[in-house]
């Protein structure tokens, strides 16, 4: 998940284990956190930032997307995903 904090991005990689029991042969694994939007890798304080943007300070999205590129992060204008 790609997340925001004033002046950085930081990947959060959450780590979900999967055990299997000797005795009953099943294999489980943690449960996913939960996600702002389906399938999409943003975090909610990025998100945040991208609505404020676009939305207070009247930021196009074109703009916002090469904010993005110079840190290295490859943003769809037409909201669909974030990659690093």
């Amino acid at each position: 998940m790609l997340d925001y904090e004033p002046r950085t991005l930081h990947v959060i990689r959450h780590v979900r284990p999967k055990m299997a029991c000797a005795g009953c042969q099943m294999i489980t694994r943690a449960i996913a956190p939960t996600r702002p939007m389906a399938r999409c890798m943003a975090g909610a304080s990025l998100l945040t930032h991208v609505a404020v943007g676009k939305s207070a300070d009247h930021v196009p999205l074109y703009r916002l997307s090469q904010i993005y590129d110079r840190d290295g992060v490859e943003m769809s204008r037409c909201g669909d995903s974030a990659r690093m």
